[in-house]
């Protein structure tokens, strides 16, 4: 099975998000529909585990490597396969708070990116928010001076600011454009209270 999850449409270049359980369901997607920068997560790929693909100029899909998923909790990174690691987040709700899964493994890959911004690349981030699911590659946010991952329609999906601004808990880190937190607010598994921005 395969399912469009997003259609971009800045300019006149429109790409796509796609999400399929297998690589046959990948070759399976219609190329009016496969543009250059578009992606592919496939769920369940030919290396046993997830994969991410994206699309070259030719049509044809690209692997970005083999993903495994961040579980566990607190400070370490996610899962690793052929040199990306993946962090799976996910923002709720509970008892009138909003709260962040994995806080602990994405403040530590954007504190090793900023530290080493060639090791942006070993990362990528699932974002789950609102029933939507945002797929975050590294990358400089373009309006701070700071790295983050954003989707290939330039989305913030999670960035830290570039200046800690003499807050007490140190740096904010942000969840989309519209959640913050420090790295003080993240309890012992790795989930973090987060504070509303706006829209």
């Amino acid at each position: 099975m395969t399912i469009m999850s997003k259609r971009g449409n800045l300019d006149n270049v429109v790409t796509y998000e796609h999400i399929c359980d297998t690589t046959a369901d990948m070759q399976k997607i219609d190329s009016k529909y496969i543009t250059l920068g578009s992606t592919c997560i496939v769920i369940s790929g030919d290396t046993g585990g997830m994969e991410v693909y994206l699309a070259n100029s030719n049509k044809t899909w690209s692997p970005l490597g083999m993903i495994s998923g961040g579980g566990g909790s607190g400070d370490g990174g996610g899962g690793s396969g052929s040199g990306i690691t993946v962090i799976e987040c996910e923002v709720f709700e509970e008892n009138g708070h909003t709260y962040l899964r994995n806080a602990g493994q994405l403040v530590a890959a954007l504190d090793d990116m900023t530290e080493n911004p060639a090791h942006g690349f070993n990362y990528a981030v699932g974002m789950h928010v609102d029933g939507y699911y945002m797929h975050g590659f590294a990358c400089m946010i373009n309006y701070q001076p700071t790295y983050g991952f954003m989707t290939v329609n330039n989305f913030n999906v999670a960035y830290k600011d570039g200046e800690d601004f003499g807050n007490e808990g140190g740096p904010d880190y942000h969840a989309t454009d519209n959640y913050r937190f420090q790295a003080t607010d993240i309890d012992e598994n790795g989930t973090a209270t987060l504070t509303y921005t706006g829209d």
